[in-house]
């Protein structure tokens, strides 16, 4: 077998992209979607393999002359010509057989919790008269997919498992398959990139192209119940409460009550008096509400070259979480601060208070 590495580098293809985004503006100058750009994924490398020898061409024009010149012997003729014939129409159906060909991932949603079913819809097009009979795809996945729902069992290599499928598809013709992901830990996972591979009619040539399409999934920490965490649910955060407010909100009328000394005259609400007899005064909500920060530190050794403990930085982030979760129950603005930092980061997390 005959193998040709091509390797696609990373300006020639952004060059080529630019070109792709200037045809695809035209007259007005538009942008592509950023959801076909997507999709469409950087050309990280590309790989032909053969079994055609190039000799092969050689022998059929060899065979084509000394039929010429054996009296016309069709036996030698047709071979030449067959060998021409094949040559040429898998060499054209090899350069077009990934051309316009799609491959997109579809979520169901892009937030869970660890354990919750994510549902990932991948739709494989040809958007090209061309029929394919074979089209492989290998995407990199974080974790196993459910193995009943695709056609094959996804291999588990350096880590990553590879999720392939086999498709054979008439022109302009659109298929969908669906998988299940499980994550069962908190993190910020990737997929891709992913391979496409198919090639002529006649399996003479192979095209094998690996694109750059990644997709992030998010899985959130385990929330508990402030119970659970040996936290007061009642009153997590001290037993001193404020009776009342020393601001109101005049914008934001809670409801009315019987008029005492003193209230502000300007606060009388005439309606309510009129339609029951005696003075009404207005109730406001307070101008301010109850605001709580959490600070998170994700160091769990006395020094940073140590490593960090898995189970206690877990834990640490689900108690912060839930404290957070509870806050936000309560309509309270809830801030974040840690010594950790978001991925594709290099900064600590400062999420003000806010609601």
């Amino acid at each position: 077998m005959y193998d040709t590495n091509i390797s696609v580098t990373v300006r020639e293809e952004q060059a080529r992209d630019s070109r792709e985004e200037r045809r695809q503006r035209g007259g007005d100058g538009r942008r592509p979607s950023p959801i076909n750009s997507q999709a469409k994924g950087l050309v990280i490398h590309q790989r032909e393999n053969s079994i055609f020898s190039d000799a092969w061409v050689p022998l059929a024009i060899i065979l084509l002359v000394a039929g010429l010149f054996a009296s016309r012997n069709a036996g030698l003729m047709a071979l030449g010509l067959t060998l021409l014939i094949v040559a040429g129409i898998s060499h054209l159906w090899k350069d077009m057989a990934l051309l316009g060909v799609t491959y997109e991932r579809n979520f169901d949603r892009t937030r869970a919790f660890p354990g919750e079913p994510i549902e990932m819809t991948v739709s494989v097009a040809n958007s090209k008269m061309l029929p394919l009979t074979w089209l492989r795809f290998r995407d990199e996945l974080p974790v196993s997919p459910e193995e009943d729902l695709i056609s094959q069992a996804a291999n588990e290599v350096t880590g990553k498992y590879i999720l392939q499928y086999t498709f054979s598809l008439t022109g302009w013709e659109q298929v969908e398959r669906n998988v299940i992901l499980h994550f069962p830990t908190r993190g910020y996972y990737r997929l891709g990139p992913v391979t496409y591979a198919s090639g002529d009619v006649f399996t003479l040539f192979t095209v094998e192209r690996a694109h750059s399409y990644i997709d992030t999934l998010v899985v959130y920490p385990q929330i508990y119940p402030l119970e659970a965490l040996g936290l007061p649910a009642k009153e997590p955060f001290g037993d001193v409460k404020v009776r009342r407010s020393l601001f109101s909100d005049p914008i934001k009328t809670q409801g009315i009550r019987d008029y005492q000394p003193q209230d502000r005259f300007r606060d009388v609400h005439w309606k309510a008096t009129a339609r029951r007899g005696d003075l009404q005064t207005k109730v406001y909500d307070p101008s301010t509400g109850m605001t709580m920060t959490v600070f998170l530190n994700v160091a769990t050794f006395a020094k940073h070259w140590m490593g960090f403990d898995p189970d206690l930085l877990e834990r640490a982030i689900s108690v912060s979480g839930s404290i957070a979760n509870y806050g936000m129950q309560q309509n309270w603005g809830v801030g974040m601060y840690a010594n950790g930092s978001l991925p594709n980061s290099d900064q600590p997390i400062r999420v003000p208070a806010s609601r």
